[in-house]
C-alpha cells in the first residue's frame, strides 16, 4: 500500500492515466493555442485550477513543453493577472517559471 492506503498498483494507473492525457493534450496544443478551438474557451478555463492542483502535488510538467507554453499564455492573460490578484490570501507569481510550484507571497488584507 502507498501513503493513504491506497494500493501501490492503482496509483500506477491513475500515474499512466494522467501521462497519456498530458501526452494528448500536449499534441494538441502543438497544433492550436488553445485546447478545442484557436481562442480561449470554457475547457480552457477548467484546466486552470486543475494545472494548481497539480502543480502543488508536483506533477512533471517538463516532458509537455507545448503544455508549458499554453499555461504561460493564459497566465499573461489580463483576467487571469486580475483574478490572481484578487486573491485576498495569497499571490501566485504570474512571472514564474510555469514548470516549477509557484513561489506564494502573503500579502496583508
Amino acid at each position: 500500500m502507498s501513503e493513504g492506503g491506497i494500493p501501490e498498483e492503482k496509483v500506477l494507473v491513475a500515474e499512466t492515466t494522467l501521462k497519456d492525457m498530458f501526452t494528448d493534450l500536449d499534441s494538441q496544443l502543438a497544433r492550436r493555442e488553445w485546447i478545442l478551438v484557436d481562442k480561449m474557451t470554457m475547457a480552457d478555463i477548467a484546466w486552470i485550477p486543475q494545472y494548481a492542483l497539480f502543480q502543488r502535488n508536483n506533477f512533471a510538467f517538463d516532458p509537455y513543453p507545448n503544455w508549458l507554453a499554453y499555461v504561460a499564455r493564459w497566465q499573461k492573460r489580463p483576467a487571469y493577472i486580475t483574478a490572481i490578484d484578487w486573491q485576498p490570501y495569497a499571490r501566485v507569481s504570474v512571472t514564474s517559471d510555469c514548470r516549477r510550484r509557484p513561489k506564494v507571497t502573503r500579502k496583508p488584507l
